[in-house]
């Protein structure tokens, strides 16, 4: 009897979900052939080698965060609002989606030159989003614009490091704080 051989989006989802448990090193392509139940040389007629799946996985990952956050930005009524949705969004994200910690970058130099370069293309890319937010907030406020790009390298170092929030409502402590560090930078400029 033949062997199924497995649909990209299926292997690219139990990939993600193997990663996101054991991380790039603890994830070997025999044991996503075990967990499809399919042969290595099954997994490598769609990937040619686990380096090329990790990088589709990191796309995939990164595709829903930022498609998440530009939606909640594009549904806001005006910049201020945009920047309480996309944090909610981007903590909710990181919450919810264990797969989130594949974007971060404090394991990057144990990696492949490639994917390095693939994640901090990704967190620069978050980077410049969110700089490009508080900047419209900060026009619309007339804030100061240095307090918030230091905002901007905060909200980075968060996310690389690991994630303190235990629960859902944790999001909105986080997004509390952030507005917190935010609220004398918006007064501070009206003055």
């Amino acid at each position: 009897m033949a062997q199924a051989i497995p649909t990209h989006d299926k292997i690219i989802q139990a990939a993600t979900s193997l990663f996101a448990q054991r991380g790039y090193f603890g994830v070997s392509m025999q044991d996503l052939a075990k967990e499809l139940g399919v042969s290595k040389a099954a997994l490598y007629y769609h990937f040619p080698s686990k380096d090329k799946l990790f990088l589709t996985v990191l796309e995939s990952v990164f595709g829903d965060l930022f498609g998440e956050i530009t939606l909640a930005a594009k549904k806001s009524r005006n910049p201020a609002e945009a920047v309480i949705k996309v944090l909610e969004t981007y903590f909710s994200f990181s919450l919810e989606r264990p797969e989130a910690q594949l974007l971060k970058t404090h394991h990057a130099q144990t990696l492949d030159r490639e994917i390095r370069q693939r994640l901090i293309q990704t967190n620069r890319q978050l980077r410049l989003f969110f700089e490009e937010l508080f900047d419209r907030a900060a026009r619309q406020e007339q804030t100061q614009k240095e307090g918030l790009r230091e905002l901007t390298h905060t909200l980075m170092l968060l996310w690389g490091a690991p994630m303190i929030f235990a629960r859902k409502r944790g999001v909105k402590r986080a997004v509390a704080s952030v507005l917190g560090l935010i609220g004398p930078i918006l007064k501070s400029s009206k003055q």
